[in-house]
């Protein structure tokens, strides 16, 4: 009897030593899914750093119908956590973006409307979604307490084949820039005192004025919205928002009339922190000059004075415009 215990325990030996060396073989070969991000990771989201807020038609290249891209009425607002970080031409693993997509209300608050959504970016990293970056998608609820959806292949993969078009590790570049074509300015904004918003009108002396803008003459002002969502939100315009001053009075004979040089002021957002200038004559069709701040100094030195009560982000206050 002890013999054959002791055959079967030879017998046994390579048998375990097998188990082992496989276990730890499949210990090796399990797969690395890298950072897993819970709701937790996106609290507080609005409060980091604010790296974007574009409206229509910025990025139009890339987002077509995409976060509501071709909606007029539509913002993008995007922020990044605070451990995001890049080395080597890849983001670090936990680093995480969210992009509020949002129209306005009639009290220029946000509401999600029919197109808006908030998502959200993970670097997962690891061995997580491979061809992809590594990253993750996220659909978050309005009210950022709950994730709705999430994947590697979220919206039948279309955020991976989008943001594959990013040369920044599937990242598009922010901040946004804009800027207006040159040629065919005064036509543009013609266009816009026909067609677009009209956000404010006034007449007569104005304490920030101080002569420009026909202050205390016989013309009134007009001022006009290119986008809807043209809308001041935490203090600053959306870059490729577009607003239109006309200066004029109405002859005899209901004819439209302009001052020489400044029947059309006009701004322009360039980027977050950059406003370009536009001064025209629509009587002759001709542009008179157009510039950042260090061109229109005048225009920059006197828009300064647009914060507090008055304004904000350089843009004095008119109904509508949320500042």
């Amino acid at each position: 009897m002890r013999d054959w215990f002791r055959a079967v325990g030879l017998l046994l030996i390579p048998v375990l030593v097998f188990g082992f060396v496989a276990g730890c073989g499949d210990d090796d070969d399990e797969e690395d899914m890298g950072y897993e991000a819970t709701i937790d990771d996106f609290s507080g989201y609005d409060s980091w750093e604010r790296v974007d807020y574009v409206a229509y038609p910025v990025n139009m290249s890339t987002l077509g119908t995409a976060h509501a891209g071709a909606n007029e009425a539509y913002v993008r607002d995007v922020f990044m956590s605070s451990d995001a970080s890049m080395s080597g031409g890849e983001w670090a693993e936990g680093s995480i973006f969210v992009k509020e997509v949002h129209e306005f209300d009639s009290n220029q608050e946000p509401d999600w409307g029919s197109n808006g959504a908030l998502m959200g970016m993970v670097k997962r990293g690891g061995d997580y979604n491979p061809d992809h970056g590594g990253w993750e998608w996220f659909l978050l609820s309005g009210d950022g307490s709950s994730i709705e959806a999430r994947g590697g292949d979220l919206m039948d993969g279309a955020c991976n084949s989008c943001h594959a078009q990013a040369t920044d590790d599937y990242v598009f570049e922010h901040p946004a820039s804009y800027m207006l074509e040159s040629g065919g300015e005064v036509d543009f904004f013609a266009d816009g005192a026909m067609n677009w918003e009209r956000v404010d009108s006034t007449y007569g002396t104005d304490e920030f004025l101080s002569g420009a803008h026909g202050d205390d003459t016989e013309y009134s002002r007009e001022v006009f919205r290119r986008q809807a969502g043209g809308v001041a939100k935490d203090g600053l315009f959306p870059v490729g928002t577009v607003l239109l001053k006309r200066l004029s009075k109405l002859d005899g004979q209901g004819n439209r009339e302009y001052p020489e040089a400044g029947g059309f002021t006009a701004m322009v957002k360039n980027s977050m922190n950059e406003w370009e200038w536009f001064m025209m004559n629509p009587q002759n069709g001709e542009l008179v000059n157009r510039g950042g701040d260090d061109v229109m100094t005048n225009c920059a030195s006197c828009h300064s004075q647009a914060t507090g009560a008055n304004g904000m982000d350089m843009v004095f206050s008119h109904p509508g415009l949320g500042n």
